[in-house]
């Protein structure tokens, strides 16, 4: 499962949970950046937003610069050759130990907002623990 949520201490932070299999999905998404020449690759996922959970997807996509878009149950990550490979190494660590440490990952622009949005990568525990934290964790 992949889960993602902003705030809620800042609209400018994101946290994108995982467990064991989403890890794995995603990081076959991110191989397929070093393994071929896609420009682009979408991801089932779900999205937290005020005590509701709905169907979400991902798109990753290479660029020059790391971006994100959110919108319409869509969030897209914009990522630079450097943060597949950040992104592929933490995975990768997460696969071996069972844990995110650092949970930081990325900053990110993100359009009309004055700063960028720090991207963390967590453990996904359970749904109602991110439902009774209000996504803190």
């Amino acid at each position: 499962m992949i889960i993602f949520n902003f705030g809620p201490f800042s609209k400018d932070e994101l946290t994108i949970r995982f467990d064991r299999e989403g890890a794995i999905k995603f990081l076959d998404a991110v191989s397929v950046f070093f393994d071929q020449a896609n420009d682009a690759i979408a991801i089932n996922c779900l999205q937290y937003t005020g005590h509701v959970i709905d169907v979400a997807e991902m798109e990753l996509k290479r660029e020059d610069e790391n971006r994100l878009e959110i919108g319409g149950g869509k969030l897209m990550l914009c990522m630079s050759d450097e943060a597949f490979e950040y992104a592929k190494f933490l995975l990768e660590k997460f696969l071996a130990e069972g844990d995110f440490s650092p949970a930081e990952f990325y900053s990110f622009s993100r359009k009309n907002r004055k700063y960028d949005t720090q991207v963390f990568f967590q453990k996904f525990f359970s749904v109602e623990s991110i439902i009774s934290s209000n996504g803190r964790q």
